[in-house]
This record gives structure tokens, sequence and C-alpha cells, in this order.
């Protein structure tokens, strides 16, 4: 079911998450991809849009502008850090080893001037190879550097998560870019003191989850879309296979009932999650596009 949050940001639908009285507003504001010079307009065009949702990373290589910029609007008193639902990640460099992920939540922490995070999500349900001193992580990460999935690594490095939770540190906890094959098996993990509040993956008329939604749905956790405009600026690597599927938000089907409803492409596909229960973290360095959005 569906609640509204208070204030500022009443128009904007919120979702439970878990058995908790916690909930995560629907409509969130992406940060993968902003450059650091653009974050501050942008957060403060977000922010004035009714944006209170901000999905952080540290591979993004932005936190410090993101916490700068959200730190200096609770101080000119247009939000309040009880309005904000902040997610940052466990880089999948330090999801190794307890001491590095503690450490990670700490510079987060520090980055993003807040005392806690609403939300912490393991990155990626693997870890990667610490780069070397000196040598800047590419994002996305090469695959010579990836250690593989491991199911009893996953489970251990959750247990680090929960740590962290009754610490107060993080107050929800969940997973990214993880399969519902996956997800089912650490789900059937017997000793899980904290439950995953939030699945986050990418998720859009082409590529549909459908199976991991519903495996989340019985779990009562709510699912975070990225990508959902098919984020068209990836690598060509990443990419759908160019004879397979249009760009999404060229899609015959997406631009006839775009034009039908006088709507913008965009606003479909968004349209299309919305209607799903799935919760958006669509990103633009736009200031009408972010409103828009």
């Amino acid at each position: 079911m569906k609640r509204t949050l208070p204030g500022a940001a009443a128009a904007v639908p919120a979702l439970p998450l878990g058995p908790s009285a916690g909930q995560m507003p629907q409509i969130g504001f992406g940060t993968w991809g902003l450059q650091p010079q653009e974050v501050s307009t942008a957060i403060r065009a977000a922010v004035a849009a009714g944006y209170r949702s901000f999905d952080c990373a540290p591979v993004y290589q932005n936190e410090r502008q993101v916490g700068e910029t959200l730190s200096a609007l609770i101080a000119e008193g247009v939000v309040t850090r009880s309005e904000l639902f902040i997610t940052s990640k466990v880089p999948p460099a330090d999801a190794c080893s307890r001491h590095r992920t503690e450490r990670a939540l700490r510079q987060s922490l520090h980055d993003l001037r807040t005392g806690y995070v609403d939300l912490y999500l393991i990155h990626w349900p693997f870890c990667v190879r610490s780069p070397e001193p000196g040598r800047p992580r590419p994002w996305p990460l090469p695959l010579e550097d990836q250690l593989g999935y491991s199911a009893e690594q996953l489970r251990e490095e959750w247990r680090t998560i929960e740590a962290l939770v009754a610490t107060r540190a993080v107050r929800h906890a969940g997973l990214a870019n993880i399969g519902e094959r996956r997800l089912a098996k650490f789900l059937a993990s017997p000793d899980l003191a904290v439950r995953p509040a939030v699945v986050q993956v990418e998720l859009h008329p082409y590529n549909q989850m459908r199976a991991l939604r519903a495996l989340c749905a019985s779990h009562g956790i709510a699912v975070t879309a990225y990508s959902s405009l098919g984020s068209p600026a990836r690598p060509a690597k990443y990419q759908v296979q160019a004879d397979a599927h249009p760009l999404l938000l060229a899609d015959p089907a997406i631009t006839q009932v775009a034009t039908a409803h006088g709507a913008s492409a965009a606003a479909v596909a968004l349209g299309w999650a919305m209607r799903r229960g799935v919760a958006l973290i669509p990103k633009s360095a736009h200031r009408e596009r972010i409103a828009s959005n």
C-alpha cells in the first residue's frame, strides 16, 4: 500500500519499507553521471521541484558535492534532514572486508555530511580487487577486476550490514544489481537478522524483471528502478543490441502513447514503472527535465 509523504513533498507517494514504519519516496533523484561541477545546480533544482530522496554512491565520485549542497540547503532552512531520504552504497572494492565496509560507510557519512543514511545498499553482489594506490577506479568495472559472485561472501557482507543497522548509522539496508535466483537463495538464509528493505535494479519496459518483482512483493521488499529511461549514455557494450530494440524513448509503442496523451516519451516510461509500484530515480542536469520527471 502506498502512503503519502508529509510536508513540501506531499505530492510524492511513498512506498513502505518492510514491517517497520519507515517509508521511501517513490520518486527520487539519481546522481549517477552528474559531474561534480553540475551537482549544486542540479540538487538545488531537484529540491525546489519537490524531490526529497537522493540516490548516491561513492563510485559516482560526487558524494562530497551532494553532501555540501544538501548541507547548505539545510542550513538555509530550505529543507530539514528528517525530510530527506539519502541512499548510499557499499563500493564493490570494499565489499569483501568488514573493516573496509565500515570505513566506506564512515567516508560516505563524512562526504554526505550526515550522521546516518536512510538506505545503504550493497552495490553489486560480488567483490572486486582493490585498486592499486594512485590508480583511479574506472567505471564500469573491468571484468578482470571482478572476483565473481559467492553466496557465502554475500551473506558475510550482509552480516556487516546488519551490524551497521544496529548502530543506527544505517536505517534501512538492501541490495542492488541482484537477480531473482540469487535473491531467492539469499532470502532463504535461516539467520537473517535484518531483512532487505529495498532491491535496486535496472528496470524499464525492455527489462521488466517480472520474476524479481514478484519475489520482492512476496517478501515485502520495495523495488527501485534505475535507468528507467533506458540510459542511452551507458557504454556501448552494456547497451541492448541495436537490431533487437530501438532506444527506449524512440520505441514506437512509447512515442504513440506519448503523442496520444500529449506527454513526453520520458513521462510515459516513468509512468509505466510507477503504475507497477516501483520507485524511480531519474537523473538530469537540466532544470526543466528535473521538474518534468
